[in-house]
């Protein structure tokens, strides 16, 4: 069972110690995969046959487990992190 994480200061740590795939949900994983492949949220909810709505709140999601900012940081790190630093499956 997974322990609630309730700082930010918390969630970087656990970050460095054993990646971000200890938090984020199933759905958020394969968010992120999708966002490390370039896709746009429009492309994202067609795929994962989901609401483009779903996709901005699970990009949302990621971004503030992340500590991430701005409009683009998400799809910055997933592509820095896409070929085995990032989330594995």
């Amino acid at each position: 069972m997974r322990a609630k994480i309730t700082s930010t200061a918390h969630r970087v740590a656990l970050t460095q110690r054993f990646g971000p795939q200890t938090w984020l949900t199933p759905g958020e994983r394969k968010v992120f995969d999708l966002v490390a492949k370039g896709l746009t949220t429009k492309q994202i909810a067609d795929q994962l046959n989901l609401s483009e709505n779903t996709i901005i709140r699970h990009r949302a999601n990621i971004t503030q487990k992340l500590g991430l900012s701005g409009p683009n940081a998400l799809a910055m790190y997933a592509a820095r992190h896409r070929n085995g630093k990032g989330l594995p499956s």
